[in-house]
């Protein structure tokens, strides 16, 4: 499990399952590489929308930070990610 550890200074973070994977997208009309935030009780439905084109800017043992953009009602907005291990985002939120 990795806990998406955007909000974790504020006192929240998700709790889900990152999965990256390169993918046809009919509206670009081209592979791109997609990172998903998956409802662990539902591995299908994503917690947040889609990042596309993808990249990975940082890895550690407890982090992840990648960035990319989402699309949203026809329109595209630049991301960063970061996500944390489940014990590192319970860490920074005590």
């Amino acid at each position: 499990m990795i806990a998406l550890a955007a909000n974790a200074r504020a006192g929240s973070g998700i709790l889900g399952e990152l999965r990256v994977a390169d993918e046809m997208d009919k509206i670009l009309k081209r592979r791109t590489t997609v990172a998903h935030f998956l409802d662990i009780a539902s591995p299908r439905q994503d917690l947040v929308p889609p990042l596309k084109d993808a990249r990975l800017l940082y890895v550690d043992y407890a982090r992840i930070v990648l960035c990319g953009f989402e699309q949203l009602n026809e329109r595209d907005y630049a991301q960063t990610w970061m996500l944390a291990t489940q014990e590192d985002a319970l860490h920074a939120m005590s």
